[in-house]
C-alpha cells in the first residue's frame, strides 16, 4: 500500500528540492497547483515560514460574475482572470520588478486590500491554474499537491460541509481534472507531492 505523506513530509520534501534549485535559480519563482483538498494553501505557507517569502494566491484572482461569461465558465479557469494575474504579477515578477496587485473577494464581488510585493529572491505563487500555459512558462519549480479521491472528499466535507462537497463534486472537481488531464499539469510538475 502507497504511504500518503503527511503535510508535514510535503512541506519537507519541497523546501529540501527549492534548497537544491535555487542556486541556479537566484530569482525564483515556484508555482504550486495541485487537487482542491490537497493542501496546497498549506505548502505555500510552510514554505513562506522557512524561507520568508511571499505567497501570491490564486484565489484572489477570480473574475467578478459580471465578467464571467457562459463561454468563458466552459473553458479551463475561465473564472479566473489569468490576464489580471500575467500583468500585475507574473510580468512585473519576471523583469524583477515589485508589484502590486488587488485581492478580489468572491463573496462580496469587491476588490478588498491592495498587497505590494518586493523583488525577493523566492516568491509562491500557489493554488489551482497556477500552471495553466495560458500564463507561460514562468516558474523556475512547478510543484503538484496530490491526494487520494477518498481523503480529498473528507477534506473538502470538513472544509465546505455538505453542500459545499456536493458543489465541488459537481462543479469545481470535474474542472480542475479536465484542466489536469488536457495540459497534463501533473505530469509537467517538477515535484509531485
Amino acid at each position: 500500500m502507497d504511504h500518503t505523506p503527511t503535510m508535514q513530509e510535503k512541506i519537507k520534501t519541497a523546501i529540501d528540492y527549492i534548497i537544491q534549485i535555487r542556486s541556479s535559480h537566484p530569482f525564483l519563482t515556484v508555482a504550486i497547483d495541485g487537487r482542491c483538498g490537497s493542501g496546497k494553501t498549506t505548502l505555500a505557507n510552510g514554505l513562506c515560514d522557512y524561507f520568508s517569502c511571499p505567497v501570491v494566491h490564486m484565489d484572489d484572482f477570480y473574475l467578478s460574475f459580471h465578467r464571467q461569461t457562459l463561454h468563458s465558465c466552459s473553458t479551463f479557469a475561465g473564472h479566473m482572470d489569468l490576464d489580471r494575474i500575467q500583468n500585475e504579477v507574473i510580468l512585473p515578477r519576471n523583469q524583477n520588478k515589485s508589484f502590486t496587485y488587488s485581492i478580489f473577494d468572491c463573496r462580496s464581488q469587491t476588490f478588498t486590500k491592495t498587497i505590494s510585493v518586493d523583488a525577493l529572491p523566492l516568491l509562491i505563487i500557489e493554488g489551482t491554474y497556477s500552471h495553466h500555459p495560458q500564463l507561460g512558462n514562468y516558474a523556475g519549480a512547478k510543484l503538484f499537491s496530490d491526494i487520494p479521491p477518498p481523503e480529498q472528499q473528507q477534506r473538502i466535507f470538513q472544509r465546505e460541509g455538505t453542500d459545499g462537497l456536493h458543489r465541488f463534486n459537481q462543479l469545481w472537481i470535474p474542472r480542475e481534472e479536465a484542466y489536469f488531464f488536457t495540459y497534463k499539469i501533473r505530469e509537467n510538475s517538477h515535484l509531485v507531492l
